[in-house]
Order: structure tokens, then sequence, then C-alpha cells
């Protein structure tokens, strides 16, 4: 299933807070401790984002978001079931885009 434009409120990951002195580079990302040393990039909610290789897109995002209920997610463009986050591994140059269900109109 393709997705369109988001209609839910959309999450924002927080990308390193560690400034760069020129101000040419964007901020980066500290590395996770005892991490492998090869290191994934995609985008999340369209910022950079990295995750040590071999992570799933499950641990992933109970590690930035928690257990959370009412969220969607599109790889890509396309949705993944949340039967298929603990199977799905995060690659190199992916998009990840997070959704999550809102009340009211």
């Amino acid at each position: 299933m393709r997705l369109g434009p988001p209609k839910g409120k959309r999450f924002k990951a927080r990308v390193g807070k560690e400034s760069v002195s020129n101000g040419d580079s964007p901020p980066t990302e500290k590395p996770m401790p005892d991490s492998p040393s090869t290191q994934i990039h995609f985008t999340l909610n369209d910022q950079p984002c990295s995750a040590p290789d071999a992570t799933r897109l499950e641990t992933f995002l109970h590690d930035k978001f928690g257990a959370r209920t009412g969220i969607a997610i599109a790889v890509d463009g396309t949705v993944v079931p949340r039967t298929e986050w603990a199977a799905t591994p995060l690659s190199e140059g992916m998009d990840i885009l997070v959704i999550e269900a809102t009340q009211g109109g």
C-alpha cells in the first residue's frame, strides 16, 4: 500500500545536539557507547539518523519512542504493518516516516 501525504501528527526525531564550530555542517549524532563500529545512515521524518548495522525497525522505534500504540510506519513510501516491524532490518538510505493517529477534526 502506498502512503499519501500524512494526515496525522508527525513525530520529530532528535538528532545529536553536538554543535559544529564552522556552522557549515549539520549537527552530528553522538555514537552509542559499546555499539558496533558499522553504522547505517537513513532518514527519520526527514531528519538524518543512524543506527548500528543489523538493527531491526521494531528495536529502533522502541529505543526512540518507547512502547507506543496508535502509530503507523512507512518505509520508502510504503506502510509497514506492525506485524512486520521485528523482521524489517534498517538499511542504508532508508526513508522512515512515523505518523501518530490523533483525535479531533
